[in-house]
């Protein structure tokens, strides 16, 4: 786990460096839907 993490870790920096420089910001989202309902299941096209 350590080598592993010695490895990723630069990796990680470089790639969040570029792609910054680039104007492209990665995350992460938490969505919620509220006043949805599970009940009858429907086929869409």
């Amino acid at each position: 786990m350590a080598l592993l993490n010695g490895v990723t870790a630069p990796v990680d920096d470089l790639v969040y460096n570029v792609l910054g420089a680039l104007g492209v910001r990665v995350g992460e989202a938490d969505v919620r839907v509220m006043g949805a309902t599970c009940g009858r299941s429907v086929l869409v096209q």
